[in-house]
């Protein structure tokens, strides 16, 4: 296994590697699924996730990628997941607005809302089909990662932009500050 390059999206720059996160993914064929570089993908991309600090999703997107595959590890004690051309539905309407970070947009943060509740249909990585309700912190990781198997990131769902959060130290926080000074400097 090997350590994978997330893909970052750089605001003031746009390259080829920035266009892997925002195209929609194809679904894996049965026997993609099965081929030793599909196991060895999601080996990679395990690797990846866990070798990030605060990973805790990771698309195949994001390294660059263009297949639905995802895997997840809350590491809160359970089983992580990995889902393969995955979809969910809300099994109930309750929504939550809570912060979102993302690997692929490093530094910046912002509330998003997500259904509360859904119910998520995918393939194993054996190919076998999985159906499974989840709720809470796990269903807004789910959303999130097959948000970005469709070319979505989380801050394209905060719908006021000026509520993305710089969270660095660097140059992007310093910058956050200057702009809203500099917006605030007539009141």
């Amino acid at each position: 296994m090997s350590r994978l390059n997330i893909v970052t999206v750089n605001a003031t720059v746009r390259d080829l590697a920035d266009v892997a996160v925002r195209r929609a993914a194809r679904e894996l064929s049965v026997d993609e699924i099965s081929a030793p570089w599909c196991r060895a993908l999601i080996g990679d991309m395990f690797e990846t996730l866990y070798d990030t600090p605060g990973g805790i999703g990771l698309a195949a997107p994001q390294v660059g990628v263009l297949l639905k595959l995802a895997v997840i590890d809350l590491r809160d004690g359970n089983p992580a997941r990995v889902l393969i051309n995955p979809s969910y539905r809300a099994s109930a309407e309750d929504i939550d607005e809570q912060d979102e970070r993302c690997l692929s947009v490093p530094d910046f943060a912002g509330a998003v809302a997500r259904f509360r509740q859904i119910e998520v249909e995918s393939l194993d990585q054996l190919g076998a089909r999985k159906l499974e309700t989840a709720s809470d912190f796990l269903a807004r990781v789910m959303q999130h990662e097959i948000d970005h198997l469709q070319g979505i990131l989380c801050i394209d769902r905060i719908g006021d932009k000026g509520l993305i959060r710089a969270e660095s130290g660097g140059y992007p926080a310093r910058q956050a500050k200057r702009t809203t000074d500099e917006l605030f400097a007539g009141d």
